[in-house]
């Protein structure tokens, strides 16, 4: 009989409690990939959205913690363009604000001859010279969501506003915003001569080290606007960071559970087999090899779990994702490497945990063990 064999018969023993142990451990490990997959999808679907509008370096308030919360000074914006290598620059208003039946959704406002407006990708309708009329620009997903479409008229911020177009995009953060002049949008939150970020395209964007120069000289120059490659802005947004901490950490708690779950199991598997471990003691069994059998079934405990983890984790993210409102603003998604490490860590914390009932294990008197009822 093959030793791997020996293993697993003794956890096929207790087949209920063998497959409560992998459910546990399967939790602990959905839970870690489900919690990074949503905090990735964040931050992808925010470095997206800036990618499709082309902006290449963006302008914040300095000190900020979230970028919707503070505002800039919307004059600024011709300062920022006669920055020697910048070719152009575009003030953005975003909020998030109610829209028709209580949908939260995000609004942005454009200047009227920013070149925002010619990233997007029309499928319905034109985007005229509207000034600062009541017209909008809608997200396909968001039309599709709320039932709307062209000609329509819509209540934002409980006040009505006509659907000019439906865009196209390829994030599903542009896909499920509503775009208006920024003048409109300003009069509509109260941010009269204000806007939120700064886009910035560049003249030479191919180059890293003039870009990183650029960058630095905006920095100095401007002292109180932070500048950031976009590529760096979710990397650098306090929520986002504090967002990614929150899923680490409860993580972590989920994990440390799962351990528990595994000695426990592994603990009672010793206890009721101390006549047998008893007899492979008698019959010349090293006690090492007594260790490297509970190593070997805390190893198949937390591997089948784990794969069944990653499973119900990738799966759910995605359905949690896809019916809730969460699809707007999350592109959920999780890369191979990661979902290897993951795998590798708690496989590993798992056939750690065996390391004391395995000690438990050698240190059976197999005198007492073979008396043992």
């Amino acid at each position: 009989m093959h030793f791997s064999t020996i293993c697993a018969g003794n956890l096929l023993r207790r087949p209920m409690r063998t497959l409560l142990t992998c459910l546990g451990v399967a939790l602990g490990m959905a839970s870690l990939v489900a919690l990074v997959g949503l905090s990735n999808g964040v931050e992808h679907a925010w470095t997206t959205g800036l990618s499709e509008k082309g902006t290449q370096v963006l302008g914040m308030r300095k000190g900020a913690a979230e970028i919707l919360t503070a505002t800039l000074a919307q004059d600024l914006e011709p300062q920022i363009h006669k920055t020697r290598g910048i070719r152009d620059v575009s003030g953005e208003l975003i909020d998030l604000i109610q829209v028709g039946q209580g949908s939260v959704v995000l609004l942005s406002g454009w200047p009227k001859h920013s070149f925002l407006w010619g990233t997007l990708d029309l499928i319905e309708g034109n985007i005229e010279d509207t000034g600062d009329q009541n017209r909008v620009v809608m997200g396909q997903s968001l039309a599709q969501a709320l039932g709307e479409k062209k000609g329509d008229t819509i209540m934002i911020g409980g006040r009505s506003f006509e659907i000019a177009a439906i865009y196209r995009a390829r994030g599903s953060l542009n896909n499920n915003t509503i775009v208006m002049p920024l003048g409109a949008m300003q009069r509509l939150t109260g941010k009269k001569g204000q806007v939120t970020v700064f886009n910035i395209r560049l003249e030479n964007n191919h180059d890293p080290a003039s870009v990183e120069k650029m960058v630095s000289s905006l920095n100095e120059r401007f002292d109180r606007i932070t500048f950031q490659e976009t590529g760096q802005v979710a990397d650098n947004n306090k929520i986002l960071k504090l967002f990614r901490a929150i899923a680490w950490g409860t993580s972590a708690i989920a994990i440390l559970i799962c351990l528990f779950v595994v000695v426990n199991t592994l603990l009672m598997s010793v206890t009721e087999r101390r006549r047998e471990i008893g007899v492979l003691s008698a019959l010349g069994w090293h006690p090492v090899r007594i260790m490297s059998m509970i190593g070997m079934e805390a190893f198949m405990l937390t591997v089948f779990g784990a794969l069944a983890g990653i499973a119900l984790g990738v799966s759910g993210m995605h359905f949690l994702v896809r019916m809730t409102e969460l699809r707007a603003y999350i592109e959920p998604g999780v890369s191979f490497v990661q979902l290897l490490n993951f795998f590798l860590i708690v496989v590993g914390l798992g056939t750690a945990a065996g390391i004391y009932p395995a000690w438990r294990a050698i240190r059976i008197n197999p005198t007492r063990a073979l008396r043992y009822e």
